[in-house]
């Protein structure tokens, strides 16, 4: 999956853009990041990262993003 891709399932899913960041972290959302020659995904809370998860390619670091927020009620819109 790719950033296009990725975007396209998030209109198609009603997920609020406001819910992630694709560049690093941003408090109070969902996050990807690139970390070295990895890529990590994680909620950023208070300066922290949660549930932070590392992954060897973007895509599948895209497709956990997108599978973290289609299973948070908060971040489809109302």
């Amino acid at each position: 999956m790719d950033r296009c891709e990725f975007l396209e399932h998030i209109d198609e899913l009603n997920i609020d853009s406001s819910a992630f960041l694709l560049n690093g972290p941003s408090n109070e959302r969902y996050c990807l990041g690139e970390c070295g020659n990895k890529w990590e995904v994680f909620y950023a809370e208070r300066g922290n990262k949660n549930l932070r998860v590392e992954f060897d390619s973007e895509s599948d670091a895209l497709k956990h993003l997108l599978n973290k927020l289609r299973s948070d009620p908060t971040c489809i819109k109302s």
